[in-house]
C-alpha cells in the first residue's frame, strides 16, 4: 500500500470527457486516475483550494459528524477497482492505547478523498491500481481504469 498526494483534479469540458481525480506517489511517479462526478470535483477543489464555502457541504458535514463523534480519520485506501468501479474505505478510529475502537466504512474514493483532505488524513492506494508513466498510452485519460463507483 502506497502514500499517495493529490495530483490534480481535472475538469475537462472538452469532448465531454467529465472529471478526473489522479493521485500521484511522489517517489515512483505513478498514478491512479479515476472518473468523478460533477459535485464530487467540487467539493474537493473546494476542500484543496482552503475555500470557505456558504453552507456546509456534504463532505462538510461527515467531517463535522466525525469530528464530534469522537473518532479519527485514521487513513482512506483506495483498494480494488470491481465491475469498473473503483473501490475505498474510510479506517475510522478513537480512543488510546489498548482501549482502541476501531471502524471501516466502504467509500466511493472521490468522497473518501473529499473527506480525507478536509480531515488532514493520508490517502493509500494499493500499489496493482497505479499507472507506471512510463507505460503511458495516448488514450489513457479517455479510457481511465475504472470509474468512480
Amino acid at each position: 500500500m502506497l502514500l499517495l498526494f493529490l495530483s490534480q483534479v481535472k475538469v475537462d469540458v472538452v469532448d465531454v470527457i467529465g472529471n478526473f481525480l489522479v493521485l500521484g506517489h511522489k517517489e515512483t511517479h505513478s498514478y491512479v486516475i479515476m472518473s468523478i462526478g460533477d459535485s464530487e470535483a467540487f467539493s474537493i477543489r473546494i476542500a484543496l483550494d482552503n475555500t470557505p464555502f456558504e453552507r456546509p457541504l456534504s463532505h462538510d458535514l461527515m467531517k463535522n459528524l466525525i469530528d464530534i463523534s469522537g473518532f479519527r480519520v485514521e487513513k482512506v485506501v483506495i483498494y480494488d477497482v470491481k465491475n469498473g468501479a473503483y473501490l475505498a474505505r474510510i479506517h475510522l478510529e478513537k480512543g488510546f492505547f489498548m482501549f482502541k475502537q476501531k471502524v471501516v466504512l466502504d467509500s466511493r474514493p472521490s468522497d473518501a478523498v473529499a473527506l480525507a483532505l478536509r480531515l488532514k488524513a493520508p490517502i493509500f492506494v494499493m500499489p496493482h491500481l497505479l499507472i507506471n508513466p512510463l507505460e503511458i498510452k495516448p488514450d489513457t485519460l479517455r479510457t481511465p481504469k475504472g470509474i468512480e463507483g
